[in-house]
């Protein structure tokens, strides 16, 4: 990880009282904005006091959680400001409330955001430089609403207001309100807001606000933020999990703001670094190749035999009922796209094995398991989240409401490049996140699977009846190696 100090010489070159209508820049290495030390990469903009802080809205505090981070006292609206503008970046912010919370906003949910692509005058969004932020692309930092995208309009040099624009596909809510839904009809917004897939309908303004679906952490505890710019595309991850994205954004660079908004706020990380891999949907079955041929287990090792195991019988792999073990590739993988089809009875139970160790103690845990189960059996009506089908088990819940009705074939997609793993079922996003923004240290340590780089992949058979065909891989690392 570099500091920004080797770009200082850049950016006093680029920096002006406009530094937006200079050169963006594209990271090509892990730029570390906050070092817990100074805030030399930034400047403050108070929208009574300017480029002053008498009041110390921001600073740079010894111990929170055993380590310096930065606070925003929150009484005062404004931002903190980055010298440098951006483009083509992946920012990643780590943040946690604190106690305070001040004037109208006293008793109301604890508010503050994280604006990218910021352009124009500092206080542009009122006239004459007289508003607390900038023209940009809102990812919200609310309690309850983490990760809904505001476009924020602004003024420009010459005085003309500004309206940002995004493209999203979107459901309307209860209230009509604007839900992010990757199986949504794409809209294009000018101005407006449209919410994180999992916000609460009955979202209220009040202080200590949680929804029944939030990812964002409990209050006290730290929140991993990430903001992937990638052109006109803007990708939001909360925890790990993509809860909102657009494309088509007429903003695409520009400094990034973190705003001062009636709330006490700490920030332990805020790093700018390089594009991560674009997960893509594959079109069609060009450069897939069979893992069954549909008359043999040839290709397969079975782990941990209970019953009958899993058998072949007309073109698909059968667990019947009482059978069980792990089914697991000979060969193992580490970036991939997985298709198969799967059909569910009654209160059937498995899991997608992923990256998993051949040797397993368990799957779930030593590697990655994807739940496969039927979510809508009696006894299973008290289950976890995240022991939904779709999801990663104990770790990250999936999205409900795509299985098809006990005996019918199901089609499943599985992508796992890097840290992402993407579920598509039945053509519905149901599931995409990113390990790496798991940090709860229990989860990890329970979970040393989540960080491994490759493995086998199989089914997991619980003693339940289920029924596999069709499976088919593309490999996207070209790696696969025979064990």
């Amino acid at each position: 990880m570099n500091k920004i100090a080797p770009l200082l010489p850049f950016l006093l070159l680029a920096w002006s009282p406009h530094p937006a209508t200079a050169q963006a820049v594209a990271p090509e290495t892990t730029i570390d904005l906050l070092d817990g030390q100074d805030l030399d990469s930034f400047y403050t903009w108070l929208a009574d006091s300017g480029r002053e802080d008498p009041d110390r809205v921001f600073s740079i505090v010894d111990q929170v959680d055993g380590a310096p981070a930065l606070r925003i006292s929150g009484e005062r609206w404004g931002g903190l400001v980055t010298k440098q503008a951006f483009r083509d970046y992946h920012l990643l912010v780590e943040f946690r409330w604190g106690l305070a919370t001040w004037g109208d906003r006293r008793d109301s949910t604890r508010d503050s955001g994280v604006l990218i692509h910021c352009q124009g005058p500092d206080g542009s969004t009122g006239e004459g430089s007289s508003g607390p932020w900038m023209r940009s692309v809102e990812t919200q930092v609310i309690e309850g609403g983490v990760g809904d995208f505001i476009l924020v309009a602004g003024f420009d040099h010459e005085g003309r207001r500004v309206v940002p624009r995004l493209t999203a596909p979107v459901t309307a809510d209860r209230d009509g309100e604007s839900v992010y839904d990757p199986q949504g009809e794409p809209r294009e917004f000018e101005g407006g807001r449209i919410n994180w897939w999992g916000r609460d309908v009955d979202w209220e303004d009040r202080l200590g606000f949680r929804g029944r679906d939030d990812v964002e952490s409990p209050y006290g505890e730290w929140t991993r933020l990430e903001v992937i710019a990638d052109g006109d595309r803007i990708t939001t991850l909360v925890n790990g999990t993509v809860v909102n994205e657009g494309t088509g954004s007429s903003l695409s660079e520009g400094q990034i703001m973190i705003q001062s908004e009636g709330a006490e706020i700490y920030f332990r990380r805020i790093e700018v670094g390089p594009l991560p891999p674009r997960i893509e949907t594959l079109a069609g079955e060009e450069g897939f190749v069979p893992l069954f041929d549909g008359k043999t287990l040839d290709g397969w090792v079975l782990k941990g035999k209970t019953g009958a195991g899993y058998e072949v019988e007309d073109g698909k792999i059968v667990l019947p009922p009482g059978g069980g073990g792990n089914l697991l590739t000979a060969q193992e993988y580490s970036d991939f796209v997985l298709r198969f089809e799967f059909r569910l009875f009654e209160g059937s139970n498995n899991g997608l094995g992923i990256r998993a160790p051949l040797e397993a103690r368990d799957v779930a845990y030593d590697g990655i398991e994807l739940q496969i189960i039927d979510n809508t059996a009696e006894r299973y009506r008290d289950i976890k989240p995240w022991q939904k089908h779709g999801s990663l088990y104990h770790v990250f819940p999936a999205r409900t409401g795509y299985l098809k009705p006990v005996g019918e074939w199901n089609e499943e997609e599985v992508t796992a490049r890097g840290s992402r793993v993407k579920v598509v079922l039945n053509g519905a996003t149901i599931l995409d996140v990113d390990t790496a923004g798991m940090t709860d240290p229990e989860i990890l340590a329970k979970h040393p699977g989540l960080n491994r780089p490759s493995g086998h992949l199989g089914f997991l058979g619980h003693n339940e009846p289920v029924e596999f065909r069709n499976i088919r891989i593309y490999d996207l690392s070209g790696a696969a190696t025979a064990r």
